[in-house]
């Protein structure tokens, strides 16, 4: 058998599934748009829309309460409640990709919270602006992913990424506020 007639001979997905009209069923069909999709409502009502702006940004979508716990738990545990929007974002990002400790270490470097234990408060910033604050932190993240082991192969894909971050910040300053 030639594998023309092969394949020949295999129905087809469309043929063998049911006619939906002789089975009285009604597909339901997506109307929901990418930007309803990535709104800050996709996590859940219960849910704050700059925490669910952060999960969407770096988790995706949400499929299940077991996922918005852990993202809420994130949140939480870097102190992302004490922070400016923008900022508290991208250390979201940030914690989510390379671990909450990393995130923290970051952060304290650019004078937020001591590096070991989340963000209670923020100290003095030397009248740095929230953009300034999301720079500054980024070009930390940037420089840890270069002195990483693998470096040599990821850095362009970590790059892409912190970029993305740093693009929302500029393009959208009103998808990310108080």
């Amino acid at each position: 058998m030639t594998k023309q007639n092969a394949n020949k001979d295999k129905a087809s997905p469309a043929q063998s599934a049911p006619d939906d009209a002789a089975t009285n069923q009604v597909k339901p069909t997506d109307t929901t748009t990418q930007q309803e999709k990535a709104a800050p409502s996709a996590v859940g009502a219960s849910t704050p829309s700059l925490v669910a702006l952060a999960m969407a940004i770096s988790m995706g979508e949400i499929t299940n309460e077991a996922q918005e716990q852990a993202g809420l738990d994130l949140w939480d545990r870097i102190g992302c409640e004490a922070m400016p929007p923008k900022l508290a974002v991208a250390a979201f990002d940030c914690a989510y990709d390379q671990g909450a400790q990393v995130c923290e270490r970051l952060l304290a470097k650019i004078g937020v919270g001591d590096g070991k234990s989340g963000v209670d408060a923020i100290s003095e910033l030397d009248g740095r602006t929230d953009d300034e604050l999301v720079t500054t932190f980024l070009a930390w993240r940037l420089r840890r992913y270069a002195f990483t082991g693998n470096a040599a192969t990821k850095m362009l894909e970590w790059s892409i990424r912190v970029l993305e971050i740093q693009a929302l910040k500029i393009s959208s300053p009103d998808a990310i506020s108080a």
